[in-house]
């Protein structure tokens, strides 16, 4: 992942996630998030900076609410989130620690030093501990990235195949349906590739009704077809447009298949 980071992008993000854009900043933002790949990794950033927020209670009332209205359903959010909390959790032990080593050491008696060294070794073998403990249970990339946690046995994520369609007017295929469970959760679709030319693609969902596009981040073919996660709680019944886009040589964008489905429930 890239490591550096663009302020002004950043901010910019932020105000995304938070819908303080207006229309036209909207639109370039998704467009940068179809066409480049570091734009998709600042948002990431972005998004963990926003957990951050919202754990340390650096968010409004009105963001907080939009927050959790926004990802609350989201296992990849929750994840996040318990990053943030660790971190923090950890922070303020290192600080309490550092502290009670200070104020030891500020002991001149010749009688408190060995006590002192004493405390500021069991406060550094504390902080040592907390961060054992949060390497070895926070979440990978994989599991950052991923709908799906593994926080043991789980009932297996709705998959649906979606038949390649020849995009002629918008008109949705009728063999293409999504069913909704009654509690709506993540989904997964299942993109077949007709002939697979490119390392990875950028997908986007579009509402054939509304013609609104939402980016559905990079995704890397997993044989000879695509699996894309998708919030199936966004979902209203209705026609949509699974679009698949992929840089050529040249850096233009091209795209290169369509998915067309009809969502019931």
């Amino acid at each position: 992942m890239n490591q550096e980071v663009n302020p002004e992008r950043h901010a910019a993000l932020i105000r995304y996630l938070l819908e303080h854009v207006d229309e036209r900043e909207r639109a370039a933002i998704e467009d940068a998030l179809l066409a480049e790949a570091d734009f998709q990794e600042d948002l990431d950033m972005a998004e963990e900076d926003l957990a951050e927020r919202y754990v340390s209670g650096n968010l409004t009332a009105a963001e907080r609410v939009l927050v959790e209205d926004k990802f609350g359903r989201s296992p990849e959010w929750e994840a996040r989130i318990e990053a943030s909390r660790s971190m923090n959790y950890i922070a303020v032990e290192l600080a309490q620690a550092a502290a009670e080593a200070a104020a030891a050491r500020r002991e001149s008696s010749i009688w408190m030093r060995r006590p002192a060294l004493r405390i500021a070794s069991m406060a550094l073998a504390t902080a040592v501990t907390l961060i054992g403990i949060w390497l070895l249970f926070r979440p990978d990339d994989s599991q950052r990235r991923s709908p799906q946690l593994a926080r043991g046995p789980s009932p297996p994520m709705p998959s649906f195949l979606l038949v390649p369609s020849v995009r002629k007017g918008g008109a949705p295929q009728q063999n293409n349906v999504v069913r909704l469970p009654s509690s709506p959760g993540w989904i997964e679709l299942r993109l077949p590739l007709e002939q697979n030319l490119y390392p990875v693609y950028h997908v986007r969902l579009q509402s054939l009704a509304t013609g609104a596009t939402s980016p559905l981040g990079s995704v890397t073919p997993s044989g000879p077809e695509l699996r894309v996660p998708l919030d199936g709680a966004g979902l209203q019944p209705g026609s949509y447009m699974v679009v698949l886009q992929a840089p050529e040589a040249d850096g233009v964008m091209r795209e290169v298949a369509g998915y067309s489905f009809r969502v019931e429930k």
